[in-house]
């Protein structure tokens, strides 16, 4: 009937493309694709399939000839599709390149805005699909478009959060573990004392917290990691080694956040032997020691180790350390 929109069925649109198939051929995986489209993805390099994203043991495609046959049943049950409808999404929407204009600096926000509303379009309408765009690191790049090069007063509302004593503690330790997912962040953090922020929360965290503080935890690292002033941001802090060093030995089944707590400590005890003395003064050598008789993981007892060594060094240097 001439003027009623036809809906292509799922089952005949490419899951790249979303384009009605023409020439439908299979990867090993048995995922289905429009020629043309996976073609285009294999030659890129990606040796992957895009829906299941296993490896591809053979990256060779065979013809789907009974998809194509169902196609063109389909199409000659009446169910014609004008030319300029067989592509419901133009090549420029398709999902590799949505994700491409997000992921780009050269996109202004107005145009990014609208591709947002194409693809929360798209999730609604192709339910499906959905897991394409999970696979294809959609929501990373949707973290990024949020928080990438955050501003000045986000950044000090949200490490403000910290410093009260309310449930938005844990609303703000969450979202500074996401600002310093990426590295143009860090360094606003820790100019906007983030570490003392996550310091202080740490040290007072009550119960009900407690899963957060491992959170808190590896996010100092990163900062210890990436930008040099948070060594002294720990430092400067009255509870800052104490209360790293409370997070070396944790009475749990997974130990979360221990290893952490020791590089951390490797990282400002090597260049500071008073920040050594302080440790030591905190309590971290009978926390190394429960931990290598713990079950924590081979890698964390390697790191134990290390920083044992490194506090036995700083000993044999100056015996006057009180052990």
């Amino acid at each position: 009937m001439k003027g009623v929109e036809r809906i292509i069925p799922l089952l005949f649109r490419c899951p790249i493309s979303l384009d009605l198939f023409t020439d439908p051929v299979t990867l090993c995986t048995g995922q289905t694709y429009e020629r043309s489209s996976i073609e285009k993805w294999l030659a890129t390099g990606n040796l992957i399939c895009p829906v299941t994203m296993q490896k591809l043991h053979d990256p060779s495609i065979v013809p789907n000839h009974t998809l194509r046959h169902l196609v063109d049943g389909w199409l000659q049950s009446g169910n014609q599709v004008e030319p300029n409808c067989l592509k419901m999404i133009d090549n420029d929407d398709s999902i590799p390149a949505l994700k491409h204009i997000l992921e780009s600096n050269e996109s202004m926000l107005d145009h990014k805005l609208q591709i947002l509303e194409k693809i929360h379009a798209l999730s609604e309408e192709l339910p499906l699909q959905n897991s394409l765009l999970i696979q294809l690191d959609f929501f990373k790049s949707l973290l990024e478009l949020v928080f990438r090069n955050a501003e000045d007063k986000l950044v000090q509302e949200i490490v403000h959060l910290l410093h009260n004593n309310s449930d938005a503690v844990e609303d703000g330790t969450k979202s500074i573990s996401a600002l310093a997912l990426w590295e143009s962040n860090r360094e606003n953090l820790v100019k906007q004392d983030a570490i003392q922020g996550l310091i202080t929360y740490i040290f007072n965290a009550k119960k009900q917290e407690k899963s957060l503080v491992p959170m808190a935890m590896e996010t100092i690292l990163k900062l210890l990691l990436s930008v040099e002033s948070a060594k002294q941001a720990v430092i400067n802090h009255p509870l800052g080694i104490d209360a790293i060093v409370k997070m070396v030995f944790r009475v749990s089944s997974h130990h979360e956040g221990s290893e952490s707590a020791v590089n951390s400590l490797l990282i400002i005890c090597f260049e500071s032997r008073s920040v050594g003395e302080e440790a030591i003064g905190a309590g971290v050598l009978t926390q190394l020691l429960l931990l290598l008789q713990s079950q924590c993981s081979g890698r964390t007892k390697t790191k134990a180790r290390m920083l044992l060594k490194l506090l036995g060094s700083m000993w044999t240097e100056n015996p006057k350390v009180s052990f």
